[in-house]
């Protein structure tokens, strides 16, 4: 079995490096900036899974696919322009449109009343775990235009952030990278035996149910 996943591994490094190296890390670094700026927006932010994107590019960044330090780049400056972009939006359409779209973007009573306190008290701090999660990675920047909180302070706040989110998954995925060269198939053997586990567990709990 580790064979097998050793095997879908090189496949997988073996297509990547079949195409030209400036193209591949051109077309990398152009989709991680698009999914930076999407990640910050109403919709699109709940929907894209920025985490594991971004440590798949560190592991990339690792085997040299592309550079770490251009994919960081382009990670801190679709941060910022997504997060001035979420801003308007906020300006724009007001809390009115949360209201209205509430069940649609999954915003509960309870976070949204904590983000909007954050905001209110300490907007650095609010800001700096509004990006630790989908929910209040849009949400946060979106209220600050809303509330008409200073674009200024919104924009300094939101650099000094950035500065510590956009190399932090990437970073993970190269280190990562790194330690899956040596404990890979393992981890591969690790996510098998877990799904088959889970498989058994919901089975179990399925049969409990229709016997009572």
């Amino acid at each position: 079995m580790s064979d097998y996943f050793d095997h879908l591994i090189n496949l997988f490094f073996n297509w990547i490096f079949s195409y030209p190296p400036t193209t591949v890390a051109f077309v990398l670094v152009i989709v991680i900036f698009i999914a930076s700026v999407l990640e910050s927006l109403p919709f699109t932010g709940m929907l894209l899974p920025s985490e594991s994107l971004t440590i798949l590019f560190g592991a990339l960044a690792y085997k040299g696919v592309v550079d770490i330090k251009a994919l960081i780049i382009a990670v801190y400056i679709g941060i910022l322009l997504g997060d001035v972009l979420s801003y308007y939006i906020g300006k724009k359409v007001g809390e009115e449109f949360l209201n209205r779209h509430a069940k649609k973007l999954r915003i509960g009573g309870k976070s949204y009343k904590q983000i909007k306190k954050m905001l209110d008290d300490n907007l650095l701090k609010a800001l700096f775990i509004g990006r630790s999660n989908g929910f209040t990675r849009w949400i946060t920047p979106f209220l600050a235009g809303a509330n008409s909180i200073s674009l200024k302070k919104f924009i300094l706040y939101n650099m000094l952030t950035a500065a510590f989110w956009s190399p932090t998954f990437l970073l993970g995925g190269y280190y990562l990278g790194s330690a899956f060269e040596i404990y890979g198939k393992y981890v591969g053997l690790g996510i098998v035996a877990i799904v088959i586990i889970s498989i058994i567990i919901f089975k179990w709990i399925k049969k409990r149910k229709n016997d009572q």
